[in-house]
């Protein structure tokens, strides 16, 4: 049978699951890589998953620097054809 797991992760969280495939909470990680690393010469660690919390742009201050790169003082030749 096929197995699949789907995690679903809230922004600012992680999630951290096993590759050793030795823990006891699979898919997650309890660092039983670490007895199995000791013991076989390994150096296999678990995959971490984060998801940032979105940047959060200020639009006021984002007006200011679009209104600070127009400069009104230089005329402007427009095309129209």
């Amino acid at each position: 049978p096929k197995v699949v797991n789907n995690e679903k992760l809230d922004i600012g969280s992680k999630g951290v699951f096993c590759r050793c495939w030795k823990s006891g909470t699979f898919p997650l990680c309890d660092a039983s890589h670490v007895k199995h690393n000791e013991a076989t010469g390994d150096n296999v660690g678990p995959l971490i998953i984060s998801v940032p919390k979105p940047k959060v742009v200020d639009p006021v201050a984002k007006i200011g620097k679009i209104n600070s790169q127009i400069d009104l003082d230089s005329p402007k030749v427009v095309n129209n054809e």
